[in-house]
């Protein structure tokens, strides 16, 4: 498997520091949990600030995403990554916060919150699964990054914030 890394430090306060970025010419292998490259790249990321995954040349590929689920429920479990945020609408997830602290949020809220590829893709369920599961027992922060509005997939922002 061929990777770039790069550190990067980072003032967010979240958890961890760094950018992944899987090549053009990665082959991702199908039994991504047992690959001694992703051991050594957990290893390597563990005492970081922040993680930043890129995309490979497909734009998502069931493969790539597959390697991201089990290096992010890797980090959750095994680094004590406490936040996970996405490239997705801020205030749907400001919405799947408020359903969390009340005790109702779904996975399928999660999912919808993520957006569009994460959210579509088989290879995800898994980590939909893991994260709400995470947040719910306040191990994890699941956050937004992006503050546009309406998305495919976000109805909080479609449905509900224009009330606000």
């Amino acid at each position: 498997m061929t990777m770039r890394v790069t550190v990067a430090r980072s003032q967010l306060g979240l958890g961890l520091a760094l950018c992944v970025c899987l090549t053009a010419a990665t082959e991702v292998p199908t039994t991504i949990a047992q690959q001694p490259a992703l051991d050594a790249l957990v290893k390597d990321v563990c005492q970081k600030q922040v993680l930043l995954l890129g995309e490979d040349a497909n734009h998502g590929s069931g493969a790539t995403l597959a390697l991201k689920v089990e290096l992010v429920k890797r980090l959750v479990e095994e680094c004590d990554y406490s936040a996970v945020l996405f490239e997705s609408q801020v205030y749907d997830f400001i919405d799947v916060q408020h359903a969390i602290d009340a005790r109702t949020a779904s996975p399928e809220q999660v999912n919808a919150a993520i957006g569009g590829l994460w959210s579509t893709a088989r290879e995800t369920a898994p980590l939909v699964a893991f994260l709400h599961q995470q947040a719910m027992a306040g191990r994890i922060t699941l956050g937004g990054l992006d503050p546009q509005v309406g998305g495919a997939t976000q109805r909080y922002t479609q449905q509900r914030l224009p009330a606000v």
